[in-house]
């Protein structure tokens, strides 16, 4: 609500408190379906939704990291081709696939992006009240999820890419920072390192 103000943006005490209680409900529901999805799975698996070309639509279900979530992918034409993936803004949390896929085609680097033979994958980080630590574990998870993606695509794992912008970001620089030997490239834009304390970006110089 404070950062709201300094913007010069009103948002009434009402208003305030009716907003925190629909991101509660949302997460609440988020909480209850991804421990029915757990419980109902084995081991790590990907199933299903209903898609739109040529992005099928899935749940990816890590027993590992007890987490789930949705994400899209347009999978290569053909074989050791690199992995891009893009990692949404703050504005896009939420287990619909659809706002992650709209925000995507309509991102500016996103449009070359699309004229090249390359899986794209569009993870989308399922609620919007967490903790950079969930944030964290969220990252291991789509990395977890390239890299099933990259074997059953026989895509090139030396040419896995990522970036975003705004909250996908702040997301970017954490994966360059705790996974520099994994991805080849990584852009961040409007993000900021924040969370990370005493940065060295020495670990990363190379992507």
């Amino acid at each position: 609500r404070l950062e709201c103000e300094k913007r010069g943006q009103k948002l009434s005490l009402r208003k305030y408190k009716r907003i925190i209680k629909k991101m509660d409900i949302s997460r609440k529901r988020y909480d209850s379906l991804s421990r029915r999805m757990l419980d109902s799975t084995e081991k790590t698996t990907i199933r299903k939704r209903f898609s739109i070309a040529p992005f099928k639509h899935y749940w990816f279900i890590s027993k590992e990291n007890n987490l789930v979530f949705p994400f899209r992918i347009k999978p290569s034409k053909t074989e050791n081709q690199p992995i891009l993936i893009y990692l949404h803004g703050g504005g896009c949390c939420g287990t619909d696939g659809v706002n992650t896929y709209s925000e995507f085609v309509n991102f500016g680097p996103s449009t070359k992006a699309k004229k090249h033979d390359c899986t794209i994958i569009l993870p989308q980080f399922p609620t919007q009240v967490f903790s950079m630590n969930e944030a964290t574990r969220y990252l291991d998870t789509v990395k977890q999820l390239s890299e099933i993606i990259c074997e059953k695509h026989h895509s090139d794992k030396n040419r896995i890419y990522v970036y975003g912008g705004s909250f996908g970001g702040r997301l970017t620089w954490r994966c360059a920072y705790y996974y520099p030997d994994y991805y080849a490239c990584a852009m961040p834009m409007m993000g900021a390192t924040d969370g990370i304390e005493d940065i060295d970006y020495s670990r990363f110089k190379d992507i």
